[in-house]
Order: structure tokens, then sequence, then C-alpha cells
């Protein structure tokens, strides 16, 4: 990573749930245990949902020169089905405050992450296929 380099994360896949729960969308680098880059809030999920579709973009430039602190700038949104055909989107970020400080000296993962407000086996959800483009 450098000053000014340009990534692009796209991911999307399928969720189905029991009752309403909450989901939380986000991509993490060093891992979902690691920095949260952007991450929508925990917004509620269609009742009964089976194999609907979600999607997440979003555009990353690193602001500072590479080091233990860091910078990125992130924007971008995730979508997720209401339906099997409609979509419901989010802006990402939804409540961090940019920019977001990581620590490049070391190798780390950059990863999607999402997390259930309610524990249910029915409360899946599959990347189904994720891609990473560095642009310059």
């Amino acid at each position: 990573m450098y000053g000014g380099q340009r990534f692009r994360l796209d991911a999307y896949g399928i969720y189905s749930s029991t009752a309403t729960p909450t989901l939380l969308l986000g991509a993490y680098y060093g891992g979902v245990a690691g920095t949260a880059l952007a991450a929508t809030a925990a917004n509620a999920v269609a009742s009964g949902a089976a194999s609907y579709p979600w999607q997440l973009h979003l555009n990353i430039r690193v602001v500072n020169p590479p080091g233990s602190s860091g910078t990125v700038w992130c924007s971008g949104w995730a979508k997720v089905g209401s339906s099997l055909t409609a979509m419901t989107e989010y802006a990402l970020p939804s409540s961090q405050t940019m920019p977001i400080t990581i620590n490049t000296t070391t190798a780390n993962a950059l990863t999607v992450g999402a997390q259930w407000g309610a524990s249910s086996a029915l409360n899946t959800i599959t990347c189904e296929d994720a891609y990473i483009e560095a642009l310059s």
C-alpha cells in the first residue's frame, strides 16, 4: 500500500432469516476481528427470507503513506434483499468517521463480514463471490 493507492472491493451472496433479525454488513482490515473500514448499521432484514440476495461495493483510498498510523478513506454501499426481486440500499460507512487509521506494517487480510442481531440456526449468510481490485 502507498499514499494515493486505490482499491475496489465487491462481494455478493445470499441470506436467509427467521423472524425479523438485524444484520450488519461490512469490510474489515485484519479479518472480522480487525479494524472496521466501513460497515452498515444493524438493519432489520425481511422476515422469513429464503436465499434473498445481498451485495457490497466499497472504494478504498490510501490517504497517508503506509506505516503504523496509515490512513484510508472508504465510501460505498451495501444492498440487502427485501424480497427476491427488490433490495434496500445502505450507505457505507454508516457510522464510522473518515479517515480510518490502520497499521500497514504487517500483512493483513481485507475481508467482508456479517453479524446477526439474533442467534438462530435459520439466520444464515453466504458470500458467493468477492474480489478486490488494485486500481492504481
